[in-house]
């Protein structure tokens, strides 16, 4: 801040350009938040957890979870996932990911990942809601059905 008398008040506003402020729907899976973009969501259903995985499905229960937990209900998020970012492959693709609870779409500030995240190669970011708990966010593009 820099003022002068009858010159008036400068204020400057210095701001990371590493953090960005997205949408994405935030689930639980164990004792994990996660959440994806909202623009890779095509549609929320809910089913009895008693039936049979399809094609083209992935289990994030199984993969953060414990798969032995008793479950009556689950959530499928059924993503788009697109081709190569960087290449000329545009091609989308479908992908479920099945999940326990849905929290809802909430505005996030996303950070670069950290080393340890970077690791498991999961993750594209880490993302802080506004009550200051933080929710990875998935990489979708990694995810094997």
């Amino acid at each position: 801040i820099r003022s002068a008398p009858s010159e008036g008040t400068d204020m400057i506003f210095r701001l990371p350009l590493s953090l960005s402020i997205i949408h994405a729907v935030t689930f639980t899976v164990g004792d994990y938040t996660l959440s994806i973009p909202t623009s890779n969501v095509v549609s929320i259903d809910r089913r009895p957890a008693s039936v049979q995985a399809s094609p083209g499905q992935t289990d994030l229960i199984a993969l953060f979870g414990d798969p032995d937990v008793p479950r009556e209900q689950v959530h499928l998020l059924n993503v788009k996932r697109y081709g190569d970012r960087y290449g000329s492959d545009e091609q989308e693709t479908d992908l479920t990911l099945v999940v326990e609870e849905i929290m809802g779409n909430r505005p996030l500030m996303v950070m670069p990942v950290g080393e340890v995240l970077a690791r498991a190669g999961l993750f594209s970011g880490v993302g802080i809601m506004e009550n200051g708990d933080i929710s990875p966010l998935l990489d979708i593009n990694r995810l094997k059905p």
